[in-house]
């Protein structure tokens, strides 16, 4: 894990935003991506409550981005961000491996995970069970 570069001068505006224009840039600043490699890399937006994106590099490597959207979600991002630290530290296998955590944009880059789901995707394919029929109370007393 590596916290970013702090020559990567030219893209640290007051708070970068993350897009599909500027996410690519961003990577080759933070050396997650080559300069090589940039032109070939494919950006999937997956934005929901922060500004998320799926990151495919030309050798199949993929990455996953968060960066919050708003400041209320900076805490929330950095603790995230934090909990990875700490799972990288000890090389546990229980979350994605940590590649950015870098606090100034409240933004984490971890390895993309290709076999994972969302938790709402997990809840709504859970199968709900039914209870059975109720009885009467006729037939509560056989």
């Amino acid at each position: 894990m590596r916290r970013p570069d702090s020559s990567f001068g030219r893209l640290r505006p007051e708070r970068l935003h993350l897009d599909e224009r500027t996410i690519v840039r961003y990577l080759v600043g933070v050396r997650v991506v080559t300069e090589s490699d940039a032109e070939c890399v494919a950006v999937h937006d997956l934005t929901a409550r922060n500004r998320n994106f799926a990151v495919v590099g030309p050798n199949g490597d993929a990455f996953f981005v968060k960066q919050a959207a708003f400041t209320a979600d900076l805490r929330s991002v950095a603790r995230e961000g934090n909990v990875l630290c700490h799972l990288a530290r000890y090389r546990t296998t229980l979350g994605p491996r940590l590649r950015i955590h870098d606090d100034e944009f409240g933004t984490i880059v971890v390895e993309f995970v290709r076999t994972s789901e969302t938790l709402h995707a997990r809840r709504s394919a859970v199968i709900r069970v039914h209870a059975p029929a109720s009885t009467s109370p006729r037939d509560a007393g056989d």
